[in-house]
């Protein structure tokens, strides 16, 4: 590809421009709050109910069994925020390992500048390997091809042409190109994708409404077992006081007290085995729901699978002639290889290529 010609924005032109738009960012609704991380813990039926056991203790002097239900509230909320949190911790982390940068053209002159500095009608230089920054249409191209699966779902690259357009967060498989940014942040596809998913309201998970109803029935048949004590105490003229705190004490006993627990450390089991495997959870109930997948309906592999392009096995007419195959999937080969440590390598450019050059 020829040397860029055009000029771009001034940095008076870019400065002034970010000040009136904002930062070519995706901005996100779902703060993590420490404090609504801490209280959604607590706002369960069963824990409800095992507050409202303890509060009846206290006030009939059962001052042990009090403590062990709040106990057991707090140890289960504690527990419960502070996978949570580690999850939340490592979610940044991650996040923090990328801090994409754009090649444009500014004051006439090539230059690296962070991504979230776009604005509308930079001059951005894409190469093979590089992440479309901005929403923006080509205005010069070469042989390039584009993946857009982040976006279509579609795993075979799209081959552009000038006057095309190019969208926000998709990944140049081969060539290069240039383009003029037209849509910046929220207003490019992928932004607007962020922000319906943000609309998307978020639904208890099956075991969540399970535990609710389990939390329910038990709640409704404690006391109804405990005001079935009083009637029949009233017909042999007990007193009216002793029989009211015999109907809470045996509502209080009829609840699990250690059900809450239970759950919570089976919920801890799971999530450290999905974190061996390198799976972070955010959400500790989230591990039942994906337990409780029966059907998954996939339009295409590649949606749930890794996406990537592997030689499993090759054939050859002559056993001696393997040198000249591997010959061939190096020569004339666009990809490149990253290595991520332990035999394990990130293809950069062509999906198909990348195989053949790990293959050889």
């Amino acid at each position: 590809m020829d040397k860029p010609t055009h000029q771009g924005l001034t940095t008076q032109q870019a400065q002034e421009l970010l000040a009136k738009y904002g930062k070519n960012t995706i901005s996100s609704q779902d703060t993590y709050s420490i404090l609504e991380a801490v209280f959604s813990q607590f706002v369960t039926v069963i824990n409800g109910i095992l507050a409202i056991g303890a509060v009846f203790s206290l006030l009939i002097g059962n001052y042990l069994d009090a403590s062990f239900i709040f106990a057991i509230i707090i140890l289960n909320a504690l527990f419960g925020f502070f996978q949570e949190y580690k999850a939340e911790e490592s979610m940044k982390r991650l996040k923090s390992y990328t801090a994409p940068t754009a090649r444009v053209m500014r004051d006439g002159k090539e230059t690296e500048i962070p991504a979230e500095e776009l604005v509308v009608g930079d001059i951005v230089i894409l190469s093979e390997g590089a992440r479309v920054p901005a929403d923006g249409k080509l205005v010069h191209t070469s042989n390039l091809e584009v993946d857009e699966s982040i976006l279509t779902g579609e795993s075979l690259a799209v081959i552009k042409q000038i006057s095309e357009d190019v969208f926000s967060g998709t990944l140049v498989n081969r060539g290069r190109g240039i383009v003029e940014v037209e849509k910046t942040g929220m207003n490019t596809r992928f932004g607007q994708i962020a922000d319906t998913l943000a609309s998307i309201e978020e639904d208890k998970t099956p075991l969540q409404k399970n535990f609710d109803h389990l939390g329910k029935t038990l709640s409704f048949s404690a006391l109804l077992i405990g005001l079935m004590v009083i009637p029949v105490g009233l017909f042999h003229h007990v007193a009216t006081i002793p029989l009211v705190l015999v109907a809470i004490s045996i509502a209080i006993a009829a609840i699990p007290e250690g059900l809450p627990a239970a759950i919570t450390i089976a919920f801890a089991i799971g999530t450290h085995r999905m974190a061996k495997r390198h799976a972070i959870v955010r959400k500790m109930a989230a591990v039942e729901t994906l337990g409780a997948i029966q059907v998954i309906l996939v339009d295409k592999t590649g949606t749930i699978t890794q996406n990537s392009m592997t030689v499993k096995k090759h054939w050859l007419m002559e056993k001696d002639s393997l040198p000249h195959l591997l010959k061939a999937c190096v020569l004339g080969n666009t990809a490149s290889l990253i290595e991520k440590g332990d035999n394990d390598f990130e293809v950069v450019g062509d999906q198909t290529d990348g195989a053949l050059l790990l293959f050889a």
